[in-house]
């Protein structure tokens, strides 16, 4: 019976025996495997960002898969206003995809600050808190300017 692990010839360690049947399944699985993990990185999986309100909380909901959520306070919103051309970024942790920025970016003319826009897609909003700058759109224009009245209603 052949071994399903081999000794690597080059280096240390061990390799699927692609002589085995069960071995050649095992390298097209986790070659497949890679190659989805991949292009959700690229392209994400869900991609839309959310924004949702509860009380005094606020939470921005990014498709990105290293992003996960921003939450701050109402309180701490200092402005809100809407800009048609968005700056030039520089990532710094996040997800800087084809259709898609997300995570904290270096942003020209406002410093560092939390990104959650579709690119391409203007309106920006473009809120100053109490920590930082904080950037985000929605998938239209419309939704876009529905999460800006409501920014603009609890301030």
């Amino acid at each position: 019976m052949k071994k399903l692990f081999v000794k690597r010839t080059v280096g240390w360690g061990y390799s699927f025996n692609t002589e085995t049947k069960l071995g050649k399944v095992l390298l097209a699985v986790t070659l497949l495997a890679v190659a989805v993990f991949i292009c959700l990185i690229l392209f994400g999986g869900p991609n839309a960002v959310s924004l949702v309100i509860t009380g005094t909380e606020a939470e921005i909901k990014s498709p990105g898969i290293f992003t996960g959520s921003f939450n701050f306070s109402t309180n701490d919103i200092k402005s809100v206003a809407m800009i048609e051309n968005f700056p030039s970024v520089s990532r710094r942790v996040g997800t800087g995809s084809p259709r898609l920025y997300a995570g904290r970016f270096d942003v020209a003319g406002y410093g560092r600050g939390n990104v959650y826009i579709h690119r391409n897609n203007p309106p920006y909003i473009v809120m100053e808190l109490e920590g930082g700058w904080v950037f985000l759109n929605g998938q239209t224009p419309d939704e876009t300017r529905a999460f800006f009245n409501t920014l603009n209603n609890i301030q």
